[in-house]
Order: C-alpha cells, then structure tokens, then sequence
C-alpha cells in the first residue's frame, strides 16, 4: 500500500507492463502511430530547413518559458526577448530563470553527442541551471519529498521520492533501459523514462525542468528527431494538474498506459504546433530575403553578404536592438541602426520604445512562437 510519507520503493525499469496485454490495444496503438506520424512529419520539416538553429534558438525560449511555468516561475515570450537584449543585471529573476534554461537544453544537446544518455549528461543539464537549493550538477544527499500546499499554511506530503543512497544505482538502471530496451516504442519509452526519472527525483531541486529536457535529448538519441523541437512543456503547462496527477497515479496505483497515453497526446499536439509554427517563419523569412535581394526596402544598401546574418538575426531574435544585433552579427552597431530603421519604414519590423531602450519587434515570429496547443 502506498504510503507519501516514506521513501518510494521504486521498481526497476522496465516496468511490468506490455502492450500486446493493453486493454484497449487498437485503440492505443492508434493514438502512438499519430503521434510518431506527426512526430516525423516535425522532423521532416526541419530537414527542410537551411539552419535550423535559427528559428529554434527562440523556440528554446518558448520551451523554457513553460517549463519554468510548470514550477510557477510565470514571463512571456516578449519580456523574455525584450531582457535577453539587455546586460543582464538589467534582467528580471524569471528571465534569467528561462535563459538558464535554455542555457540547459544547449549544453545537454552538446554533452549528449559526446556521451549519450548518461550520467554526465543529466549532470550538465542540472548545472547548467544555476538552481539555488542543493548543489548544481550533483546528486542529493539528503531526503526530499514532495508536497502540496494547504489553506491553512501547512503542507501535505504527497510523495517522498527514493532514499538518497539509492539514486545513482537506480540512474544507472534508467540508462541501462534508455540504451538497451527495444521492448517499447521509442514515444512510448520517452514516456516512461520521463515518470522514472521524475520518481528518483536525483537532485535537491531543478528535476523538473531538467527530466522535460532529458526527454527532448531522447527523442534525438533515439533518432526521432535530427534537433531539439518537440517542446513538450507547453502542452504540460496547459495541462499541469492532469501531469502530476497522472506522475503520482503511476507510483500509486501502477496506472502505466493512463500516464504514457496522456503524453503521447502532447508528443502529438506539440508536434503539429511547432510544424505549423516553423511553416509560419519559414514563408517569413523568404519573403524578407526576396525584399533584400531585390532591394524593395527603401534607403538601404544591403551589402550582399549581410543578407543571411540580417535576416537570421530577426528570427533568432525577433525582439532586438542595435547594440544586440550588432553582438550577434559583427556588424557595426550604427550600420544596425540604419538596417533596422529602413526595415521598420518598409513595415517589416516594429519598432518600441522601453525606457532607454529602441526594441525592434518581428511581429510574424513572436507571433509563431505564441501558437498554443489546443
């Protein structure tokens, strides 16, 4: 009988499941091949695209901005832009929260060329982080639980995860399955290593957002997609209750296909989301590239090796400034000003002004990146 009030006995992977013994096994395997439909049709998108790190680089920022939501850290897309422009003493405490993030997800794509699915890699993940309680990149030494927060002011445990000196024995066994097992669906075992990692509950604070990033870099791992883009937090976020409802459900009364059929639903929402997102940005890029190739924007000359940097700019960071697309380019900062000044007269860009600061705003790629599941 489950008891939160005591470390979990957590059982090993795999779990006792098998899908050929679901109960409602053509109607599930219905949902999973929607789900890896779309799911390859996101990843065929973006083999179609030339640098595709550039519209992703604020995708991450989207990502980041719900999956810190999930841990009630609550921005938007364009305060989160509009800061990454600034130094970042100038920063909001939630932006600096989702630039870690993205920070994180960055560095766990690098450590996970190197070194695949494993230990070091959860631990770039966690350090990149930067989180306050417990130590960035190592493992919990001490006995954590998870609690609800009452009227009253009081807490309710509702679940203490494993005892520490059990955590790197049982990560162990969660990369001996994420490596070896060929039992489930790749979708199907992104689900379930996203509850078990989640149970062991590794690190003082931070699992959250690092086991949402842990599950992007398994779809790359196990070859479902070529680049980070199946931003699952966002159908997470909408559906929070529901999500943790259905994490503690598995460790309490074993409901497996309950918890693995609710993110299939958000693997296919989220992919079809972000593929009607990248269409949006991939028809806006063309047509500001067709603009300046065709010199249509009036009292600018483009110098022809300027056009990809300029316009890559725009769509990596749709909120900039003079001074921040300069960094970001290597062009000189007044040769900026001129460029984004024509492009704000020809309508392309929008342009703000906040406090000190003149924010040039690409109105189609906020735009996009504020789609949301439905």
């Amino acid at each position: 009988m489950y008891n939160a009030n005591y470390p979990f006995q957590l059982p090993l992977l795999p779990p006792n499941i098998t899908i050929t013994e679901h109960p409602r096994l053509m109607e599930f395997l219905h949902r999973h091949n929607d789900a890896q439909k779309y799911v390859s049709e996101l990843n065929g998108a973006l083999k179609e695209i030339d640098n595709p790190d550039v519209f992703l680089s604020s995708f991450f920022l989207q990502e980041a901005i719900s999956s810190n939501a999930v841990e009630n850290i609550h921005t938007t897309i364009e305060s989160v832009l509009e800061d990454e422009t600034k130094p970042n003493r100038e920063r909001s405490r939630q932006n600096k929260e989702v630039l870690k993030y993205r920070n994180a997800l960055s560095a766990g794509e690098s450590y996970l060329r190197q070194y695949g699915m494993s230990s070091r890699t959860i631990r770039a993940v966690h350090q990149a982080l930067e989180v306050e309680k417990g130590v960035p990149g190592e493992f919990r030494t001490v006995q954590n639980r998870i609690a609800n927060s009452l009227q009253d002011g009081s807490t309710e445990t509702i679940y203490t995860p494993p005892l520490y000196s059990q955590v790197e024995s049982l990560l162990g066994n969660w990369e001996s399955f994420v490596e070896r097992n060929t039992d489930f669906f790749p979708l199907v075992k992104v689900a379930i290593c996203h509850y078990q990692f989640e149970a062991i509950h590794p690190f003082e604070d931070g699992n959250g957002r690092t086991g949402r990033i842990l599950m992007i870099l398994q779809l790359i791992s196990d070859q479902m997609l070529s680049h980070p883009a199946l931003f699952i937090s966002g159908y997470l976020s909408q559906n929070q209750t529901e999500y943790k409802k259905r994490l503690l459900r598995v460790t309490s009364h074993g409901e497996w296909w309950e918890f693995i059929e609710f993110m299939l639903i958000g693997f296919s929402t989220q992919a079809l989301v972000t593929k009607l997102a990248i269409a949006q940005l991939k028809t806006a890029r063309k047509h500001i590239r067709e603009l300046l190739y065709n010199n249509k924007i009036e009292n600018i000359k483009l110098n022809q090796s300027y056009i990809g940097p300029v316009v890559d700019h725009l769509f990596s960071s749709p909120l900039t400034t003079a001074q921040h697309m300069a960094d970001k380019t290597k062009i000189h900062w007044q040769t900026c000003s001129k460029y984004l000044t024509a492009f704000t007269n020809a309508g392309v860009l929008t342009m703000h002004k906040i406090g000190k600061y003149k924010i040039y705003r690409n109105e189609v790629a906020v735009d996009a990146l504020k789609v949301n599941p439905k």
